[in-house]
This record gives C-alpha cells, structure tokens and sequence, in this order.
C-alpha cells in the first residue's frame, strides 16, 4: 500500500487526496492529521482559536498552546441577568430552597430571605467611602415613626449583644447581657463580648449602674465628697458642686438671676392659702378643681396618681391565639407599615418579643439587636422601653432630639423623663445622682477646700477642716486621724510656715538680712531696717517659747517699727504694748536697736525685750 513501509506509515509521503500517485502533503511545522465526517475522512490541518482566547504556536514536531487575549469580567445569574464583580469580588448566593433568593439588575443586588431563615445572616464587602449597613428600619419621616429590635440566647449560651470592631486596629467595644455570670447584667466593654474585657459599664435588672472609672465634675461626677445632710445641689460650672443649708418645712430652690438659688417659702397672694409642712405645700383656693374626666362612652374615668390611660380595641391591634403560655402573632408577609404589638393579661406568665438563636451547644452562639429610624428629618428615637403598667417606666436608647446621645431615663422614651445615664459619642457619662463609695464614687458632692480626705468603710467620704500653717494629719487609734501641730520638747523649737515647719534647736544663733520693704518676722532671725522710712516688721503668726527676734537701723530715726497681730503684745520691763494689731514698738533714732524672746508660744505669742538701745516708743 502506498506510504507504509514494514508497517510504519510515513506521514510525508500520505495522499488522501483520492488519487493514485502518493504526494507529500504533512510537511509544514504543527501540521496535523485532522478526521473528518465527510470524504475525505483524513485530512491535514492546523489547530486555530475561534474566539482568540488561545494562542497556538506550532514548531519542529511541536504546538504550544497558551491562554490569550481577555478573561470575561462578567458572569451570568441564575435568572439570566449579568453580573460585574467589582474589585475581583463575586457574590455566590444560594437559591430560594436554601433561605436566600437572589435578582440582579445593573449594579443592584436584591437579596429576600425565607421564612424562617435559619443559621447566620452575614454580609462583607470591601468598599471605599462606602457604609455597609444591616438593620432593621422604619423609614418614615413623622416624629412617631420608631423601631425595635429583640436580641437573645439561651441561658447556657453565649452573650446577646451588639458588637462594635475597626477591623485591624485592636479597637472593640460590645453592648449587651453578659450570659456568663449570675443575674445577667447589662454591659459595655471593650472586648469581643458583654463577658470579657473591662466592663465600661454594667446595669443589672434592678438598676444598679457600675462604672470602670469614677466620675469628676468635667465627666459628670461631683468633684466633692461631701455634702449638706439634707441639703439641696446647685450646678457650678466645671467647678465643685454646690449646697444648699437643710430646707425647713415647705421651703423650695428659688432662682436668684445671676446666682445660685435661694431656699425660700412660696407667698400666698389674693385668695389664695399655703399651709406648709414636712414635705408638703398645701395650697388653697376659692374654688374647686375636676378631679374626674368623662369617657368618650359616656362613663366617668378617675386618674391613678394623676395618670388617665386611653387605649384602643381588639380591632386595631393584632389579633392572637393562644394556648397553655405560649402566644402566637401571625404577621402577613410583607407585613404592613405601623407599629408590632401584642399585649394581653395572663397571670404567672412572661409575654416576650424575641430574636433567638435557639442552640445551645457553642459558645459562640449569640443574637445581635438593631433598632433604627429614618434619620437627620426625623426626632423619633430608637430605643428600648420597660415598663410596669401604672408605676415605673425606664427607657434605653438614642435621644434622636438631643445629639444623639445614649441614654437611660424614667419616660416612656430616651427624650423624656428624668436622665439616670447619658452618654456622648465621645464616651463623656453624665450621672443623675453622685456614686455611692460601693460604686467607686464619694458619696458626697461638696468638699471642704483645701481639707485632707479619708475613707470611711462603705460609707461617704470624710474631710478635715482646712490644715492651718504647720498642721499635720496626726492618727488616732479608733478613729479618724486629727489635725494637729507638732509640739517642741525641751531644747527644741519649733516654727510653723504657710507649707513648712522649721525645727532648730536652741542655741543655734541668728542670721541677719539688710531689709528695705516691709515684711513678717521669721523667728531666730535679725533685720538690718535700711528703708529710707519707716520699715514696718509684723511678728510671726505663731512662735515657740526661746524663739528670738532682732532688728537695728541704719537709715532714718524712725528707722524701723515691730508691729503686732491680733492678740499679740510686747514688754519692755514693767511697760506692756496694747494687745493686738493696734500695739507696737519703735525707734526714735538711726541706731536704735532691740532684741526679744519668746515667753508665751501660739498664735498669741508675747515677747519680752531682752536688750536695746535707745529710748524706744511702746505703744
């Protein structure tokens, strides 16, 4: 047969041309042997790429393929439509028998969960200047329009909580119920979960609020750790907080323009009558006020404490069914704008409204919160309220009216009622009432100025009066250390200063100094007066017995002059000056000169003249 030869075909010398003579046809390099449908069945050819994504390179007995051209930057969804990724991402959903479903239109992805959606809902995404946002939103712009979100876990299992992360940064911060330790407090710290890291701060269930850190005046607190018994508290600026004296029977906190206010009783004008008493103000009038209102039905409502309740029917709410404790809410899908409640009376039994994750098995089994509103138009806040029907109310959550602080009230919203716990984006806390000393606070909110501190076990914090020149806080066994000088024994001599106490010993001589302004006596000190007048010398505040004092002048007659404080005298042999500020004793002449010591030691110290020169004026 042409083009074989002992059973080895050549493929140079193959025709399939259906002709009798054998012509070489495989001669170029990367030719192939390529089969056909059609005669004829063999041919010769050469690979090639309809779409130009592969580049074929053929050589002596070889061909190198390698990919070429462009990879498709789109792909194609389940419904048909067309997919970018952006920055290299590509989202693969499940489909609607697997919880999610999934359409694309442009740039928009829309994804709808069925119902119930089981195991976790994450989202992730890296995008630029871009917020990424999971929420639970009424979009409305009334004032009215709130949201609520429920958050929980079971009692072995981990924390429900909101968590907080800059990714990379070692920055966390978790508010929720620490799951871990008995009651179940409510906790933000600065960790992964409400159970580790520092607990910033704790509320348990029955209000009790703990702070990692105590509070000064700048961050809420008081500055101060003590207070008026009874007394009433005044703002101060960023200064201490201030005191009223204990208010009398029926006086009240009356503003004073400009200052602080004023205890003071309320004064009755024409026809009217105040009677006070302990705790109470009790005025009268001429005429009586409703204290009974009628109902729309005709009947005849009384307020509780001043509370009259209007509610609605069966009607506008939702309807329920029920069996044993449990009740069932069943909401149309989509449920329809307006508020979700439920309310019915069902003695011994809890009534909750609950996001669960239900598996107990792993710690890490948590629930997450989020309640929001519509935003910048909108006052309404998001928030959380507990209630008990016609006695207490708290709310917790953002004051959408007052820059969006976190806080904790007493009113049917954080906008509302008195403010227990605020606080700013910034972390600055501001407290209803100072803390406890169990709580890491004072107990108190003013201070005596310039007094020592010391504890007292549990209770307020105690403060000495203000320490005069030279006292110490001396201890006392059993009691709270007192203030007290220290006292010279034999030999020794003691002198007190504005933050100083000198002990010398007798003896030990005196120093002198050239003075020209007026100034105080130092004890054991000389004064050279060279002022070109008089140079008034004030004795010491205090002294001890032996203290010496000396002055001489060396400028004018009436070169110098010793004055007194109050209580204090001077003797010159059987001559004594008046006592107090208005005695003194002078030179009359350039050279006089005087030396005394100190005979009565105190603050009403006395001096004897030892020595002098020149006839001296005693006054």
């Amino acid at each position: 047969m042409p083009g074989f030869d002992n059973n080895t075909m050549h493929a140079e010398n193959v025709d399939f041309r259906n002709v009798v003579d054998v012509q070489p046809q495989v001669l170029a390099d990367g030719q192939l042997l390529i089969g056909s449908a059609v005669a004829p069945k063999i041919r010769v050819g050469t690979l090639a790429s309809a779409g130009g994504t592969i580049t074929i390179t053929p050589g002596a007995g070889t061909i190198n393929l390698e990919a070429g051209g462009s990879v498709p930057l789109t792909f194609t969804a389940e419904n048909a439509t067309t997919c970018a990724p952006i920055l290299n991402n590509l989202n693969i959903v499940g489909t609607a028998t697997n919880g999610i479903n999934t359409t694309a239109a442009g740039s928009t992805l829309t994804i709808s969960m069925a119902t119930p959606f089981t195991g976790d809902f994450s989202f992730e995404n890296n995008a630029v200047a871009t917020p990424r946002v999971l929420m639970v939103e009424n979009n409305d712009t009334d004032p009215g329009s709130y949201a609520a979100v429920a958050i929980s876990a079971e009692p072995l299992g981990g924390d429900p909580y909101l968590f907080f992360e800059v990714d990379g940064a070692t920055r966390y911060y978790s508010l929720g119920i620490d799951n871990s330790i008995a009651g179940d407090p409510l906790k933000l710290t600065n960790n992964v979960n409400p159970s580790s890291g520092d607990a910033l701060v704790s509320v348990t269930s029955t209000g009790v609020i703990t702070l990692f850190n105590d509070l000064d005046v700048t961050e809420g607190g008081t500055g101060v750790s003590t207070l008026t018994s009874h007394g009433i508290l005044m703002g101060n600026g960023a200064g201490d907080i201030q005191a009223t004296a204990e208010p009398s029977d029926g006086q009240l906190l009356i503003g004073d323009t400009g200052g602080f206010p004023i205890l003071g009783t309320l004064t009755a004008g024409a026809g009217i009558g105040i009677a006070n008493a302990a705790g109470s103000i009790t005025i009268t009038a001429g005429a009586t006020v409703p204290t009974t209102f009628t109902a729309e039905n005709a009947s005849t409502c009384t307020p509780a404490v001043n509370n009259l309740n209007i509610v609605g029917t069966a009607t506008n709410g939702i309807n329920t069914t029920a069996a044993g404790s449990t009740m069932t809410i069943a909401m149309a899908s989509p449920y329809s704008d307006g508020d979700f409640t439920f309310s019915t009376a069902t003695a011994a039994a809890d009534r909750a409204l609950t996001v669960s994750n239900s598996d107990n098995s792993a710690a890490a089994s948590a629930a997450h919160l989020q309640v929001s509103v519509g935003g910048a138009v909108s006052t309404g806040d998001p928030y959380i309220n507990l209630l008990v029907s016609g006695a207490g109310t708290y709310s917790l959550g953002i004051d959408n009216s007052d820059s969006d602080e976190f806080k904790i009230t007493t009113g049917a919203s954080p906008s509302a009622g008195t403010e227990l716990f605020t606080m700013t984006s910034a972390g600055v806390i501001t407290l209803a009432n100072d803390l406890d000393v169990t709580e890491g606070g004072t107990g108190v909110s003013t201070l005596t100025s310039h007094g020592i501190l010391m504890g007292n076990g549990a209770g307020d914090i105690n403060a000495t009066a203000e320490p005069s020149n030279g006292q110490l806080l001396i201890g006392k066994t059993g009691d709270f250390p007192q203030l007290a000088q220290i006292q010279p024994g034999p030999g020794i001599a003691i002198t007190s200063g504005a933050g100083s106490i000198t002990v010398s010993a007798w003896g030990g001589g005196v120093s002198w100094t050239v003075e020209t302004v007026n100034l105080n006596f130092t004890v054991n000190k000389g004064i050279v007066a060279n002022k070109a007048g008089l140079l008034t010398v004030t004795l010491p505040a205090t002294a001890a017995i032996g203290d010496i004092l000396e002055i001489t002048g060396i400028n004018t007659a009436v070169g110098w002059r010793v004055a007194q404080n109050a209580n204090q005298r001077i003797h010159l042999g059987a001559i004594s000056s008046t006592a107090g500020v208005g005695g003194y004793i002078e030179a009359t002449a350039i050279r006089d000169s005087v030396k005394m010591v100190c005979v009565v030691a105190g603050a009403s110290t006395e001096y004897n003249v030892l020595s002098s020169v020149g006839n001296l004026t005693i006054v």
